[in-house]
């Protein structure tokens, strides 16, 4: 199967998300934390200390993505890599709960996925579970890489919660394109949700 039909799902999801928060305006976040490149001037945020921000087409390239597999001892699925390749971003959270995707940003980016990674317990990578995402603000949600050697192969999802020390993973999606339907699902009902708050 190629990148291109197993991404176009992934990036239905994120266009979609991106342009609900480009309609209310809610690309938000510390001001001296937004690379001046995504800095959105468009909008003028109400506090000087926040500015609005926008993604950017990604730059990451092949060799980053050689280097970053190689940081994490294995493979990602090319589903994945097509998503890291599509954009930059400072925030994408989608779901209930939330899976907030480690922030990309195009000056640093192998580094501050590294830096995202490293920051839960080194013995994850270990067994086998490669870190992608938070999942709310307990757990972390992980490839599971376990018994898998084959080449393009999509591992499941799974997220583990920091109350029994990241050791019971539970199950969140076959593969990287099935957790972006179920994300679809829960996206469309939240966009739903957004406007009718904000209509009335």
């Amino acid at each position: 199967m190629s990148r291109q039909h197993l991404f176009g799902i992934i990036k239905q999801v994120v266009d979609k998300y991106f342009d609900f928060m480009e309609e209310i305006r809610g690309n938000q976040y510390i001001a001296e934390e937004v690379p001046d490149a995504m800095a959105d001037h468009r909008h003028l945020p109400d506090d000087e200390e926040i500015t609005y921000w926008k993604p950017l087409p990604s730059t990451v390239t092949d060799t980053q993505l050689y280097l970053l597999e190689e940081f994490l001892g294995s493979q990602l699925p090319p589903s994945y890599k097509a998503f890291l390749q599509y954009l930059h971003f400072i925030e994408l959270p989608l779901g209930l709960p939330r899976i907030s995707f480690f922030k990309s940003i195009p000056d640093d980016w192998l580094d501050s996925m590294k830096e995202w990674i490293i920051g839960y317990p080194a013995e994850l990578m270990d067994h086998g579970y490669l870190p992608i995402a938070d999942y709310s603000d307990y757990g972390v949600v992980c490839f599971d890489s376990h018994g898998t050697t084959q080449p393009d192969v999509d591992y499941p999802l799974v997220w583990l919660d920091h109350e029994d020390n990241y050791t019971k993973p539970r199950p969140l999606a076959a593969n990287f394109v099935e957790l972006f339907e179920k994300l679809d699902v829960q996206l469309d009902k939240w966009i739903v949700r957004k406007r009718a708050e904000r209509d009335n």
